[in-house]
């Protein structure tokens, strides 16, 4: 005899599923049923309206991390505060730990040069400045941050056990063609560790933004999760002959 016992919602990529779970005598089975029969339209996805980008990551204590391909995340806890606004081009990873905490943020991002002609090669720089703060009061705080843009890396790395400021731009140097989309990781980490002095709170913060140099004049840079990075245009000096004339 089969039995329906209850109806559940499990939820698909994009779609929910109406499980069920069923008896067969003294049996029980969990099935997923009429997904193949429902309309995708009926439950529309914003997701839908743009292809994947890359993945961006979570990690707390060597975990497997927590993965998306959303364009802004916040991650709260009580020992840390992290996340990312891929359009905005910024990323944060603030620890407060009274006990040994690691965390890890790992952005990932498609971005492509536009404004000139498709297939012009070009060389250009992508720049990450990074501030942050560490406190440790005798045991001890850790920080480091990567930029990765193909082959090429920029690492910075600090550690106390008392107090220090953190203040670097982090540059990697990109050979592009115009069109074509380069991949761009940053990596923010930050670790309390060593307990000498039980209970007292370790901080490590770290902030950063994306910026690029060398782009030829009218290009420009977007991504696929929407960042958007004009060249900046140069100001001229005007003779005082043109300005009289032009306010004749």
């Amino acid at each position: 005899m089969l039995t329906i016992v209850r109806p559940i919602w499990g939820f698909g990529d994009f779609v929910a599923c109406p499980r069920f779970d069923l008896r067969l005598g003294a049996t029980r089975i969990s099935a997923i049923l009429g997904c193949a029969l429902m309309p995708i339209i009926a439950w529309p996805n914003p997701m839908m309206a743009r292809a994947a980008c890359p993945l961006s990551c979570l990690y707390v204590n060597n975990s497997r991390g927590n993965c998306s391909d959303s364009t802004s995340r916040t991650f709260s806890a009580y020992q840390y505060q992290a996340g990312y606004d891929l359009f905005a081009g910024t990323a944060f990873n603030h620890l407060d730990a009274p006990s040994p905490t690691n965390v890890g943020l790992a952005t990932n991002d498609d971005f492509t040069v536009g404004g000139i002609p498709d297939g012009t090669p070009l060389s250009i720089d992508a720049l990450f400045p990074v501030s942050g703060r560490l406190w440790a009061g005798g045991n001890s705080a850790f920080a480091s941050a990567r930029l990765t843009a193909g082959s090429n890396s920029d690492v910075l790395f600090a550690s106390t056990s008392s107090s220090a400021n953190v203040r670097q731009t982090l540059r990697v140097t990109i050979a592009c063609v115009a069109g074509q989309p380069f991949l761009i990781n940053v990596q923010l980490a930050t670790s309390a560790d060593l307990f000498t002095h039980p209970g007292v709170f370790v901080q490590s913060w770290l902030d950063g933004f994306l910026v690029f140099d060398g782009l030829p004049p009218g290009g420009f840079i977007t991504s696929c999760q929407g960042y958007h990075f004009e060249a900046p245009v140069a100001v001229q000096n005007e003779t005082w002959g043109a300005v009289k004339i032009r306010y004749r």
